[in-house]
């Protein structure tokens, strides 16, 4: 069991909950709420599709959980400005859940977009005694067309499902407004460009794991400790670690070390012949199909 836990998604949970740290620390989550709003936010249905999709492109950056956070703040204060009444608001109402929502969907596009990840592959590892894994570029090859296809889904599902339209939602968005505070923000510091960086470099390693012969935990403390880095990290570790939500650590750490224990105690096949015996024969779509209901 202790020699699963040190191989589970603890570390690399840890370390990116750290990174994550880095966004609420610059402004670049704001950056691009502020600007996807300036460009679509000139009607009720460009608004939902802008919040939605600064939810989409920063939770697959980062971990989602903060980046729901972030995003959801700035789409509170943008409808607190519009007058929309909390509890009352249609455009509220799909405004926040295509956040949330959003934020899932941008979860799926990369291994480190969020913490289910991590742990789905290391119960697979666990289970097939480290045979089958995915790889980082495996992930993604599949994670982001997913991402972008899911994208689309859910902007004309929510605005279509709450009927947002100028018809429906009387107040319109100060356009001039959202170009002030995004003016408030200034030109992108150093420590924004820096932290920017270290994302980018991050991504290439991650993808490049084949290659360079680091594995995903590793690439992700890599990345923690550039983060945190005197003189070019913007992230102080102390207050960090403070932050790093455990329970959400220590529970994927845990679920894959329970794996095992099924999966060795025969418990996993079992459970498999019971409720999905009746599944072998059908075409592989039904099966798949089967598993995720």
């Amino acid at each position: 069991y202790m020699s699963g836990l040190g191989t589970s998604p603890l570390i690399m949970l840890t370390c990116l909950f750290v990174i994550s740290a880095g966004i609420t620390k610059t402004n670049l989550a704001s950056r691009l709420a502020y600007t996807l709003l300036i460009k679509m936010g000139h009607s009720p249905r460009g608004i939902v599709t802008a919040l939605t999709l600064s939810g989409v492109i920063v939770s697959a950056v980062i971990a989602n959980m903060p980046a729901c956070l972030i995003i959801a703040a700035i789409g509170s204060a943008v409808l607190k400005e519009m007058g929309e009444v909390p509890g009352q608001s249609r455009l509220g109402k799909a405004v926040m859940l295509g956040i949330s929502t959003g934020t899932l969907v941008g979860g799926v596009a990369f291994i480190s977009s969020s913490g289910s990840n991590a742990t789905v592959i290391s119960i697979l590892e666990s289970a097939t005694n480290g045979e089958c894994t995915i790889s980082y570029a495996q992930w993604a090859a599949v994670g982001v067309p997913f991402c972008i296809i899911m994208t689309v889904f859910l902007v004309l599902f929510i605005n279509g499902i709450f009927g947002i339209s100028k018809k429906t939602v009387s107040t319109s968005l100060d356009i001039d407004s959202i170009k002030a505070k995004k003016a408030e923000l200034g030109k992108m510091a150093k420590s924004e460009i820096r932290y920017l960086i270290t994302l980018c470099i991050m991504m290439v390693l991650f993808l490049t794991t084949s290659y360079t012969g680091l594995n995903v935990p590793v690439v992700a403390m890599i990345t923690m400790l550039l983060v945190i880095m005197p003189g070019w990290g913007s992230v102080n570790i102390r207050e960090a670690m403070k932050n790093v939500p455990w329970e959400v650590v220590f529970f994927a750490a845990v679920a894959a070390c329970i794996t095992s224990v099924v999966s060795s105690s025969g418990l996993g096949s079992w459970i498999a012949d019971i409720f999905l015996n009746w599944t072998v024969g059908l075409p592989l779509f039904l099966i798949l199909l089967v598993i995720c209901i």
